[in-house]
């Protein structure tokens, strides 16, 4: 789905289900009960970046967090997302937000990766591996909203990354 479509799709956002995993109450908002997912840059580009390399508060890898730094135009989406989001669920007092600023204004974009499933692309259409260098990585990534999650102290976006697309980049920084 385009950006724009997705955009537009918004509209149509309702509740679909409610599922309890442990602790947390998963709300599933979407239109005709269905995921959503978008990608972070028209087709083919790889005009976004991800801001550092993939992390957990963890030992497992089994699912990392990774931001990409997005474009204004995906910050308007995602900001309209969560509005919709917070009026459909109530999540108002406990809602965290998934974009972040960094220390240099970029805006960035909170998702959750699973290495083990993601699909990695090189641009002539390919498979490649995973990255083995993420920091300042330029890509394209296809992005999965799945639904609105509460904890009881938090709530936000479920958000993951289920597609790259990236190619090899020089690095002049020996330290990276």
């Amino acid at each position: 789905m385009t950006l724009q479509a997705f955009n537009d799709s918004l509209v149509n956002l309702q509740l679909c289900d409610v599922r309890e995993v442990g602790a947390m109450k998963m709300k599933v908002l979407a239109p005709k009960g269905g995921a959503m997912s978008f990608l972070l840059c028209p087709s083919s580009e790889q005009g976004a970046q991800v801001a550092f390399r993939p992390n957990s508060f963890t030992e497992s890898d089994e699912r990392m967090n990774i931001c990409f730094a997005i474009n204004s135009e995906v910050q308007s989406v995602i900001e309209t997302l969560e509005a919709k989001c917070r009026q459909l669920t109530g999540y108002n007092d406990t809602w965290q937000s998934a974009l972040r600023l960094d220390q240099t204004g970029r805006v960035l974009l909170k998702v959750k990766l699973r290495p083990k499933v993601l699909k990695c692309y090189h641009p002539d259409g390919s498979e490649a591996p995973l990255p083995t260098n993420w920091s300042n990585l330029n890509c394209n990534a296809r992005i999965l909203f799945t639904s609105v999650y509460h904890t009881g102290m938090y709530s936000g976006l479920q958000l993951s990354v289920t597609h790259l697309l990236w190619s090899e980049q020089p690095s002049s920084n020996p330290f990276l």
